[in-house]
């Protein structure tokens, strides 16, 4: 004989399901060009307000976030893969600028993150002027590729860096308004 609190206690209208699975790890790599025509123009700022913007929305949507700075001779892991934190601010703001473009470097230590972090999704952010000399391959592993045109520039004097090379990566091309 069923005792009544066991009926009461095993309706099946009163099990859940959980998938106990993690989600995948989705990873947003910034690769911030820190050159000196981004310092000069003032886009270097406007680059890091937005960089740091992506990484809080990384914080909020719990994704990982990375970044790479490119400027001078090379280019540098300032942040390694990791769920994004309320501190963002302090990773971006101390950054500086100067010197060349060395985007290929920046595009294959983009590369060599990917690979090691294994991310399920990779977002890349480019955020540069596009006034770079070299058009390196799109890096491997990114499954969306976005390029923020952040040119100072009035429209009738931007130069398409930027452009061309979203196109030649078939990336999202986004330009911001000259302040």
């Amino acid at each position: 004989m069923q005792r009544p609190l066991d009926a009461a206690l095993y309706q099946p209208w009163q099990l859940h399901w959980r998938d106990d699975r993690p989600p995948p790890r989705v990873l947003d790599l910034l690769l911030l060009d820190c050159s000196a025509s981004m310092v000069q123009s003032g886009a270097l700022a406007l680059a890091k307000g937005l960089g740091i913007a992506l990484m809080d929305e990384a914080y909020r949507a719990r994704r990982d976030v990375g970044l790479i700075r490119f400027g001078g001779q090379h280019a540098g892991v300032e942040v390694w893969p990791q769920q994004s934190g309320w501190f963002n601010g302090d990773w971006v703001e101390p950054l500086t600028g100067g010197g060349g473009t060395p985007l290929q470097a920046a595009v294959d230590l983009a590369q060599a993150v990917v690979q090691q972090a294994r991310p399920a999704v990779c977002c890349l952010w480019l955020l540069s002027d596009g006034r770079v000399h070299e058009r390196p391959a799109a890096p491997q592993g990114c499954d969306v590729i976005h390029v923020l045109d952040v040119d100072q520039a009035p429209p009738h004097r931007r130069l398409p860096g930027a452009r061309l090379l979203a196109e030649h990566w078939q990336a999202r091309y986004l330009a911001l308004p000259a302040a």
